[in-house]
Formats: structure tokens, sequence, C-alpha cells
């Protein structure tokens, strides 16, 4: 078995790469948005416990209701059905600095923090006349575009 001896070091590789990054977010097509941005915004949902815990304390400053999946944004918290693969409802505190005029950006896609499993997937609309929306209003959430593609980075 020379060829595992050899394969052993690839292997390692693409395990560290698959296990050290983001979970990969399926993009949906139309998406207006390069992918290298949409990789940079992806990586921002990624919070640390200290991001999560002020982002929560921001947007539910009253508690917060049951949950299945919690998935907090700096801008807004999502409350994710596992079951249905689809937010249950969000949470947000409307701040000036959200408001203004901005383009709309369409970038559909799965939020990275979600397995394949638990994300409702782009083709999963194909035919049923739904269509995918936003997880809060998008014109809510102008302060950047990083922060206005973000509204769409959960199944919705």
């Amino acid at each position: 078995m020379p060829w595992l001896a050899r394969s052993r070091p690839l292997l390692v590789l693409g395990l560290l790469v698959v296990f050290a990054s983001p979970a990969w977010a399926e993009v949906c097509k139309g998406s207006k948005v390069k992918k290298a941005d949409l990789t940079v915004y992806d990586q921002a949902v990624i919070l640390s416990q200290a991001e999560n815990d002020q982002a929560i304390q921001t947007h539910l400053p009253y508690g917060t209701p049951q949950c299945p999946r919690l998935l907090p944004h700096r801008e807004y918290i999502v409350c994710y059905d596992l079951d249905h693969r689809v937010p249950r409802w969000a949470a947000y505190t409307l701040t000036s600095a959200d408001l203004g005029p901005a383009q709309r950006l369409d970038a559909f896609r799965t939020d990275p923090r979600l397995t394949t499993d638990e994300s409702a997937h782009c083709d999963d609309y194909k035919g049923s006349g739904y269509d995918r929306g936003h997880n809060v209003p998008r014109c809510d959430m102008n302060r950047s575009p990083m922060v206005q593609a973000n509204t769409t980075s959960s199944p919705t």
C-alpha cells in the first residue's frame, strides 16, 4: 500500500481545510454579488462567544423566547426551525445607521453555520410557487453591502 503513504499528506491537508474553515454556503442562481465577496460576508456571520452574547443582549433585551436554533448576527437574530428549515422569527434593534438609500443586492445563499441537512437549498424552491426571502427587511439593513447581503444568508 505505498499509494496510501503518498496520499496521507494530501488527505490530512484536505481534512484541515474542511475542519478549519467555516461551512460551505450554497449560492443560489442569480446572485449578483461576487463569490469572493460572499466568502468574506459568510465569514462575518461566524461570531465569537462574546459577539454572540452582545448580539443577544442588543437584539433581545427582554429575554430570549424559546427557539430550537438561535442564529445571531451582529445586526439581528434569527430563530431557525430545524424541522421546516426556515426562520421562525427574527429580532433586531433598528438604528439610524441601518437606514438610508442602497442598491438592492441579490445574494441568496445558505447560512454557513448550518449543515446541508439543516439548511433549505436553492433548488427546494424551484417550481414551488415560493421564492426565497430576507430574514429581516432588506431596507432596514442598508448600513453596508455586507450587512445587506447577510439578510439573505439564512434560508427563508
